[in-house]
C-alpha cells in the first residue's frame, strides 16, 4: 500500500506542477521528456529480464496455451472499445480502439495515441489509462485484505477443476489438513539417521522435519489471527516427542552451521528441514543450484564470481544497536551481521576548513570493515591537510546503511568449496528449519500453556549455551512476561535474517492488527 501511494503521490504533484506552472510546459513538450522516460523505462525492464537466468528458464518452461491468456485480454479489450464506438458516435471505431489499445498503460499508449491522433484523444486516453491505474494502485492491497480466506486444494486432481469449483475456507480448515498431512508425514518416514535411502548430502525429509513443522503449525494456530490457545499444548506434545528422541540436537558451534550452508554439507544433527543446493555436472541449466548468497550475502565487486547482494538485502541498523547493548558479548551478531564488505570500490568526501577532499578507495580482495574505512579516509585526508576531519555521526550512519547479512558469507564459507559455482548461481544451503528454532518454539509454547517451567527455561538456556560457550549468560526464575520476551529476543538473534521475522511478529499480535483491520 505504501508503495502505491507513493506512486500516485508522484502522479499528483506532476498534475500540480502543471497547474500551477512550476515547470516550464516547454522542457517537458520540447524536450520529449516523457518518450526519452519511456525508454528508459523499457530499458531497464529488459534489463532486469535478460540479467535473471532463472526469468528465462521459467519462460521456457511456460506452458504454450498461457499465450491464450494475454491474447484474449487483449481481444476482450479491443472489442468493449469497439462496442463503446457505437455509443459514442461523434467518435470513430478507430479513435475508440485508439483508446482502448493502452490497456491501462498509460505511460505508453498516451504519448503515441497524441502523436498520431492529436492532444485531445491523446489525453482521453491518459485520463482513462491513469484511472484505470490509480484504481488498480489503490484498491488492490484493499481488495486483497477483503478477499479474506483462500480456497483449499487437497489434490493435485482438483487443480485442473474450474474456479466456481473451489470455496474458501477460514484459516483453522486450513491448518487442520496441514495437521493431517504432518502427521501422516511423522508416522512414515524414518528419522534422518535412520535414513538408509539417502547417500548423498542432500536433503530427504524426516520424521524430525514433519514433527518441527508441526509444532510450528501449532504455535501459529494458537497466535494472531486465529488465536486458538488450546494448540499450545499440541505444540509442547509434538516439540517433546524431537526433543526427547534424542535424534536431534544442537551443532557445538553456531559458525558450524554457515560452513555447513556455504559448502551445501547437510547435517541432520542441527538440520530438520533444508533446501539443498548443489552443482552436479557444472554443465547445463537443470542443475539444482540457486541464489541464496549472491542475492542475500555480503556485498562484494566480484560480480560474476561472489555474493553481489543483488537484491539489496540490509541490515536495520538499530537492531544491531538493541543487540550489542543487551549481549555485548555475544559471538552470534558479528557472523550474522557484516559491518564489511569486500573487493569495496568507493568514495568519501571530507571537509576540512571549509575545503571539499575526496578520498577514493579501490580494493581489489580481502575484507573492507566499513568503520575502519573511514579511519583510513580520515588518515588520507589528515596526511594531505594536517588536520584530522571529524568523522560525524552522519558519516558513520552512511557506512551503517551498508551493512548486510553475514550468515551467506560465499567468500568466507565457500571459497575453497569444489561446489561452488559461478555467475548468479550459488551451491549454499538454505536452513528452513533448525533444531534451534524447534527449542524456542518448545520454551514458548510450555510458556505459554504451562507457564514459566523450568523445561521451558532450560529450552532456552540451551541456545543459550550454544551461543556463548558456557552457562553464565542463562536465565532463570523469570515471569511469564519475563520469559516470553527473552524468548521473543532470543528468536531475533538466533534466527535472525532466516525468514522467520515476520510470521512471528502475525502470530504475537505485533504485526498483525486484532481489530480485523488485517495487515499493518
Amino acid at each position: 500500500m505504501k508503495g502505491s501511494l507513493i506512486i500516485v503521490g508522484f502522479f499528483v504533484l506532476g498534475t500540480l506542477c502543471g497547474v500551477f506552472h512550476l515547470i516550464p510546459i516547454d522542457i517537458v513538450i520540447d524536450s520529449k521528456i516523457s518518450f526519452y522516460a519511456l525508454c528508459a523505462l523499457m530499458f531497464s525492464v529488459g534489463l532486469s529480464v535478460g540479467n535473471d537466468p532463472q526469468t528465462l528458464k521459467n519462460f521456457r518452461s511456460l506452458n504454450p496455451r498461457l499465450i491464450f491468456l494475454p491474447i484474449m485480454t487483449i481481444l476482450g479489450t479491443l472489442a468493449g472499445s469497439a462496442a463503446v464506438s457505437l455509443i459514442l458516435t461523434h467518435r470513430s471505431l478507430t479513435d475508440c480502439l485508439a483508446v482502448g489499445s493502452g490497456f491501462g498503460y498509460y505511460s505508453l499508449s498516451s504519448i503515441f495515441i497524441t502523436e498520431y491522433k492529436g492532444a485531445e484523444l491523446g489525453t482521453i486516453a491518459l485520463l482513462a489509462n491513469i484511472s484505470r491505474e490509480i484504481l488498480t494502485l489503490l484498491a488492490a492491497p484493499l481488495l486483497v485484505r477483503w478477499f479474506g480466506n483462500v480456497a483449499l486444494v487437497t489434490s493435485t486432481s482438483e487443480s485442473y477443476k474450474p474456479n466456481d469449483y473451489f470455496e474458501q475456507v477460514p484459516p483453522e480448515k486450513v491448518y487442520a489438513f496441514i495437521e493431517e498431512d504432518l502427521k501422516y508425514a511423522a508416522d512414515v518416514l524414518p528419522w534422518a539417521n535412520d535414513d538408509h535411502v539417502r547417500s548423498s548430502n542432500d536433503f530427504r525429509f524426516s520424521k524430525g522435519g514433519a514433527l518441527g513443522l508441526l509444532t510450528k503449525v501449532y504455535c501459529t494456530w494458537a497466535g494472531y489471527p486465529v488465536k486458538d490457545e488450546s494448540k499450545w499444548a499440541e505444540a509442547v506434545k509434538t516439540a517433546k516427542i524431537v526433543v526427547e528422541s534424542g535424534r536431534h540436537g544442537l551443532l557445538p558451534k553456531f559458525r558450524t552451521l554457515w560452513e555447513n550452508s556455504g559448502a551445501s554439507v547437510w547435517d541432520p544433527t542441527e538440520s530438520l528441514v533444508e533446501v539443498s543446493f548443489y552443482w552436479n555436472s557444472k554443465t547445463g541449466s537443470s542443475d539444482p543450484v540457486g541464489m541464496i548468497g549472491k542475492w542475500n550475502g555480503v556485498l562484494t565487486s566480484q560480480a560474476g564470481n561472489r555474493g553481489t547482494c543483488q537484491a539489496r538485502w540490509r541490515v536495520v541498523y538499530p537492531f544491531v544497536q538493541k543487540w550489542e547493548n543487551a549481549l555485548p558479548d555475544d559471538p552470534r551478531r558479528t557472523l550474522s551481521v557484516a559491518d564489511y564488505c569486500y573487493g569495496f570500490k568507493g568514495t568519501v568526501t571530507i571537509t576540512v576548513d571549509g575545503v571539499k577532499d575526496t578520498y577514493t578507495v579501490v580494493e581489489t580482495d580481502g575484507k573492507q570493515n566499513y568503520m575502519e574505512w573511514l579511519e583510513t579516509a580520515a588518515d588520507f585526508t589528515e596526511s594531505k591537510t594536517g588536520k584530522r576531519p571529524e568523522i560525524t555521526d552522519q558519516k558513520k550512519d552512511e557506512q551503517r546503511i551498508r551493512f548486510t547479512p553475514a550468515k551467506w558469507d560465499i567468500e568466507e564459507y565457500s571459497r575453497n568449496s569444489p561446489l561452488y559455482s559461478q555467475n548468479y548461481n550459488s551451491t549454499v544451503n538454505w536452513y528452513v528449519l533448525r533444531y534451534a528454532d524447534l527449542l524456542l518454539l518448545y520454551a514458548e509454547a510450555l510458556n505459554e500453556s504451562q507457564g514459566p517451567t523450568e523445561t521451558a527455561h532450560a529450552a532456552l538456556n540451551l541456545v543459550r549455551r550454544r551461543a556463548f560457550g558456557d552457562q553464565k549468560h542463562d536465565l532463570s526464575n523469570l515471569s511469564q512476561d519475563g520469559l516470553r520476551e527473552a524468548i521473543r529476543n532470543e528468536r531475533s538473534y538466533e534466527l535472525c535474517f532466516e525468514g522467520h521475522r515476520k510470521c512471528d511478529l502475525i502470530r504475537w499480535g505485533i504485526y498483525y492488527s486484532p481489530d480485523g483491520a488485517g495487515y499493518r
